[in-house]
C-alpha cells in the first residue's frame, strides 16, 4: 500500500503484464480536502488521468497531491516495473 502512514488516503499501484506501464491508484475517503506528499519514485512523472470524479487532468505528477472530499484518482504512468 502506498502512502501507508496516511490514515484519510487509500492508495495503492498495480502493473500491466510484460509492460512498463504502471496505474497509480489515490482515494479519499473523508469529507476534507487532504495534501500528501508522494514518495520520490512517484514525483515529476509523465502521466494520464484515467479517471477522476473531480475532472482533474493530472498530465505529470509533483512533489505532492491535493485530493478533494471522496476524491478518486487513477492515472497511468511509464515507469519501470521493479524487479
Amino acid at each position: 500500500e502506498l502512502l501507508a502512514d496516511n490514515k484519510q488516503v487509500f492508495a495503492y499501484e498495480r502493473y500491466l503484464d510484460d509492460s512498463s506501464e504502471k496505474l497509480v491508484v489515490f482515494n479519499n475517503f473523508y469529507g476534507t480536502e487532504v495534501t500528501v506528499d508522494l514518495p520520490a519514485e512517484y514525483q515529476d512523472k509523465e502521466c494520464t488521468t484515467l479517471i477522476d470524479n473531480y475532472q482533474n487532468e493530472i498530465q505529470k505528477t509533483a512533489k505532492q497531491i491535493t485530493l478533494q472530499p471522496y476524491e478518486s484518482l487513477a492515472i497511468k504512468s511509464l515507469v519501470n516495473k521493479p524487479k
